[in-house]
């Protein structure tokens, strides 16, 4: 009995010293990121190694060698310390180990020119790391000016102009970025992802208009041999599926009572008739002639087809007022200002429909 109680007891706290190490790891690898996104890299340095020392066992000890190379690749001096870590960690059979294989691969490729400018470029990363876009887009761009030749240049403009378009919600100066890759360099390496993010910045200063539709058009047609052609046929299937929707723009609680007398084809557009109720407001009346439209939108024989709701307050004599809708447009409304003597006749002309 007291040797299965002393083989509880041990067993007890060996899982509370690794439940205890765990948590210890778990708050180390905390701090060491926190030290790193707070611009604090010396000390990051220090807890990172700090952590790779004593939890070598643990799941993110390849993330944090990774912390690790990532910093050293940002001064020219610890180069080799950065290499000698992912060289080390690309042989592992990990995510980690893929990740580190791929970025001493792109160390390789973009540092042999010149490796200041290759360090100015991760100075430029660590930033976009820590989440200052900002800062980072105007480094990046600094990066490019002083080294616009060496083969890290365009790279670093690119980089630049994602952010601008991404982060910053800057889609003009992105534009300029984009249009500089094109014609400064033909065969960039993200070549594909900037005739992308070219139109995507179209959109967003001009809307989802002809030219912009065109343009995605014209880049899906290029599929398979373009690299973004799927994702410019995925934005004409969006735009096209917004044009072709109507959407509710007025409060539904404003909708009131009406009723539909006819609905056809007429002189081009799907024409609705409704009688509207009287004595409502014209914010009222707005969101009863735009709630007969969606009714009416989707029972158009085609979806380019327009679409006119014209409202009465008594059906054919007084107009309430009409709403247009045309595919691609916003719906226009036309409201007619109720005169005196249009009152009298609805008036009247309920007094013989109750009879």
């Amino acid at each position: 009995m007291k040797l299965y109680q002393g083989v509880i007891t041990g067993v007890c706290f060996f899982l509370a010293v690794w439940t205890g190490r765990g948590q210890g790891a778990e708050k180390q690898f905390s701090f060491a990121e926190s030290l790193f996104q707070d611009g604090d890299t010396s000390n990051a340095i220090m807890e990172f190694k700090r952590f790779v020392h004593f939890y070598e066992s643990d799941p993110k000890l390849g993330q944090a060698k990774l912390f690790l190379a990532n910093i050293y690749l940002g001064d020219i001096q610890t180069l080799d310390k950065a290499s000698s870590i992912l060289a080390s960690l690309s042989k592992e059979k990990s995510d980690f180990g893929a990740q580190a294989k791929a970025l001493q691969g792109f160390v390789n490729q973009y540092s042999k020119d010149s490796k200041k400018a290759f360090v100015a470029f991760m100075n430029a990363k660590h930033l976009e790391m820590q989440n200052q876009f900002s800062d980072a887009a105007q480094f990046y761009h600094k990066v490019y000016q002083a080294h616009d030749r060496t083969a890290v240049g365009p790279l670093a403009l690119f980089a630049s102009a994602k952010l601008n378009l991404l982060q910053l919600n800057q889609a003009k100066v992105a534009l300029q970025h984009f249009k500089e890759i094109q014609k400064e360099y033909p065969d960039h390496p993200r070549r594909a992802e900037v005739d992308f993010m070219l139109i995507q910045c179209m959109e967003k200063i001009e809307g989802p208009n002809d030219q912009v539709l065109a343009a995605y058009k014209s880049l899906g047609a290029q599929k398979p041999k373009h690299g973004f052609a799927k994702e410019a046929m995925q934005a004409v299937s969006r735009i096209e599926a917004a044009r072709f929707s109507i959407k509710r723009h007025q409060p539904k609680k404003n909708v009131r009572n009406y009723r539909v007398i006819s609905q056809r084809m007429e002189s081009g557009a799907y024409t609705v008739h409704a009688e509207v109720a009287k004595g409502i407001t014209e914010e009222e009346l707005k969101a009863t002639l735009e709630d007969c439209l969606l009714s009416a939108g989707e029972k158009r024989p085609k979806r380019e087809s327009k679409v006119l709701v014209r409202g009465y307050y008594t059906y054919p004599l007084t107009e309430a007022g009409s709403l247009s809708w045309t595919p691609g447009n916003q719906a226009v409304y036309s409201i007619v200002k109720q005169e005196a003597k249009d009152v009298i006749t609805d008036t009247i002309f309920d007094l013989f429909r109750k009879k």
